[in-house]
Formats: C-alpha cells, sequence, structure tokens
C-alpha cells in the first residue's frame, strides 16, 4: 500500500525531509529485472565488481555510520554510464568539472543520442547523496539513494570522481527549510548587495534540494555541497518546512508542472531540467512534490492503484509497449483524451491525443490516492 514514512534521500538525507513513497500494493507484483531509463530496452545490472578496486575512504574521509563510503554530486547534473571511459570525444563536456550540460547536448543530434541507449544508466542532480562502490582509474562507481530500488540503492554506474565531493555535511543542526528548484532550471550567484544579484555561479536542474541558510529580499541563500553559501531567486524556488509532509498536489498540479518542459529534448537515462527520458520526467515531477515512485516505468506501472481507461484523470500515469514485448514507456494523463510524454530520442517533450498510442497501451496507475479525482 501507499504509506508516508520519511526518506532520507540525496540533499534531502541531510535535511530530513518528509516524502511519501508509493509502493506496491501487496496484490501488485513488481518484476524483478528493471528494465533501462526509459522503460526499453533491458539492460542487466551490472555486477557489483564491474572491474576497479573495493571503495576506499578517500584521505581524510571516514565511512559514514552505515559504514558506507558516501559523497555528493558536485556539479549541477552528473551522468553515470555503464562502463568507466566507455565514452566518445564529444561527450568530453558531459565529464568535466564543472559539466558544461548545454554544450554536450547542443552537440547531440539523433542519432548520437540513441548512441546513448543502454550507454547510461541514470543521472545525478547536485547535492544528491551516492554511495561509492568501487573505483578505477578516476573513475567511481555510485549508487544513488534517491532512486532507491531493492536493497536502497539505485544501480550502479560510473562517473569522473571529480564530479563527486566527500566533504561531509555541516554538522551542525539540520537546517529547518529546504529550497526546492520549481523552474526548468536556475542559476545560482554568489551573494549579492541590496537588491542586486550576485555574478552567476552554476546553472543547476529543476527538483535540485539544498539546506536554506538565510534570505534577503527576492533571493534565498542555500549551502551547497561544498559547504559555501550561493544565492538562488526566491521565484525559482519551493521553500520546504523540513519534518513536514509535503501536500499531496492535486493531478493538474502534477501536469502544469511538467508542461514546463514542453519542447525539452528527450535523453536517454535524464533525469534534469536539461532534458528527460520518459520515466525520468515522470519520477522527477513527482518527486518534486514528495512522492517518491521507482525510476524506471516497468517498476513504475507496479506502483501506486489501477485505473480504468475511462477514468483517466490528470495526472496519471500512462503506460504503453511500443516495442510489444512489455512495458516500455510511461507518459503522463494530460486531460481531454491527451497525455504528455518525453517520447525518444528524435523527439522533445510533447502533448499528444492518447488515440495515437492507442495500439500500445497496457494500464494506468494513480499516484495520488485510491479516491476518485
Amino acid at each position: 500500500m501507499w504509506r508516508p514514512r520519511e526518506l532520507l534521500t540525496g540533499a534531502v538525507m541531510a535535511a530530513g525531509l518528509l516524502a511519501m513513497v508509493v509502493s506496491a500494493d501487496a496484490t501488485t507484483p513488481i518484476r524483478a529485472q528493471a528494465p533501462g531509463p526509459s522503460g526499453a530496452p533491458p539492460y542487466p545490472a551490472p555486477a557489483p565488481g564491474g572491474g576497479g578496486s573495493a571503495a576506499p575512504s578517500s584521505p581524510g574521509v571516514a565511512p559514514a555510520p552505515d559504514g558506507r563510503l558516501h559523497a555528493r554530486i558536485d556539479v549541477s547534473v552528473a551522468t553515470l554510464w555503464m562502463h568507466p571511459r566507455a565514452t566518445r570525444g564529444l561527450d568530453q563536456p558531459s565529464l568535466q568539472q564543472p559539466v558544461a550540460i548545454r554544450t554536450w547536448l547542443g552537440h547531440l543530434g539523433s542519432a548520437e543520442r540513441r548512441w546513448l541507449v543502454g550507454r547510461l544508466v541514470t543521472q545525478a542532480l547536485y547535492g544528491q547523496d551516492v554511495v561509492v562502490r568501487r573505483r578505477q582509474g578516476g573513475w567511481d562507481q555510485v549508487s544513488l539513494t534517491s532512486q532507491a530500488r531493492g536493497g536502497g540503492l539505485s544501480y550502479p554506474g560510473w562517473l569522473p570522481e571529480r564530479q563527486l565531493t566527500f566533504r561531509p555535511p555541516p554538522a551542525t543542526t539540520a537546517p529547518a527549510t529546504v529550497a526546492v528548484v520549481r523552474t526548468s532550471t536556475a542559476w545560482l550567484r554568489t551573494p549579492g548587495a541590496g537588491d542586486a544579484p550576485g555574478a552567476r555561479f552554476l546553472q543547476i536542474s529543476f527538483d535540485t534540494q539544498l539546506p536554506v541558510v538565510g534570505r534577503r529580499a527576492g533571493f534565498v541563500s542555500v549551502s551547497t555541497p561544498d559547504g559555501e553559501t550561493k544565492e538562488i531567486a526566491a521565484q525559482a524556488v519551493w521553500l520546504r518546512p523540513v519534518g513536514v509532509l509535503v501536500p499531496t498536489p492535486s493531478g493538474e498540479e502534477i501536469v502544469s508542472t511538467a508542461r514546463q518542459f514542453l519542447g525539452l529534448r528527450y535523453l536517454w537515462a535524464g533525469t534534469s531540467g536539461f532534458g528527460f527520458d520518459c520515466s525520468g520526467l515522470t519520477s522527477v515531477v513527482y518527486a518534486a512534490y514528495g512522492i517518491i515512485i521507482p525510476r524506471t516505468a516497468d517498476l513504475q506501472a507496479g506502483v501506486g492503484w489501477p485505473v480504468p481507461r475511462a477514468r483517466l484523470a490528470p495526472g496519471d500515469l500512462v503506460f504503453f509497449s511500443p516495442s510489444g514485448s512489455g512495458i516500455d514507456h510511461v507518459a503522463i494523463y494530460a486531460g481531454r483524451g491527451r497525455i504528455l510524454e518525453s517520447p525518444n530520442s528524435s523527439f522533445s517533450v510533447r502533448v499528444i491525443p492518447l488515440s495515437v498510442r492507442s495500439g500500445e497501451y497496457v494500464t494506468a496507475r494513480r499516484m495520488l490516492g485510491p479516491t476518485p479525482r
């Protein structure tokens, strides 16, 4: 069943935000093998080894109380790869510190984006918590705590170690408030003076969550993973009190939030306001409202409540099988017989009639509660 409980994940791990975790009903099985980030084709979970050595503690960094080596993402968006260094020259902007995410994506046409299918695992946002599993030649194999599956961690993927920070969260009391980016992207800035904004520091994604340390007219001060204080426009964030369950949104709010990404180009494994795959879009939009659902389309179809097609309401998730071999696509029902989706590497986020995919329709699930809306 779907129950509220405390979930400490990513930047939320330090902040202690309360979230809704959507889990499968006892009568609804969840498939043991998840498909790829967008649902298809399936990719195997990498073996725990994957080459390299088991992750030792970095100099001066002790393992967390759980005995594992934790780190935090120190770039706007980190891309996790199936294998270390299995990249192309044109992928170098995504491997830098700082990441040149727009430069990278600007170089990727449809064919270059299709090449990524099966080679990427997922993405991680600035400040999200990861567990380091292995190390190999300047690359770290990590699992996210904010895209958890069985065992409490995501499928592992590799990223350059320079995109991590091993600086532990401040040992002071947890912040009272967390800022959650509500726009597709937003700029962190150096602290300004008076009414003037400071200089641009880093462009971050929707649903990036950072602890609030202060406020001034029009701006919110936040703490970065490196412990620095930066500012962000107040209108670009939701301010969420720590320890207070986020109010359940309406289906219309889910659709409205997703609509801001219309025209954004699809990216396999994408989970950011710079590019989404189908299930990345649905999981991140819900996560921004404190509702945690699985990362992949196949697993998302096993949580929430089943909805008859005739009773679809805005915000419901609708699942399809374009390949004919199991669920490999998910979209958000937008109302009036339409769906909002991030379809594939050749297209952008769009709204289309549900009837366009009638022959691929499998099922629908409601994540906002069992009562009709």
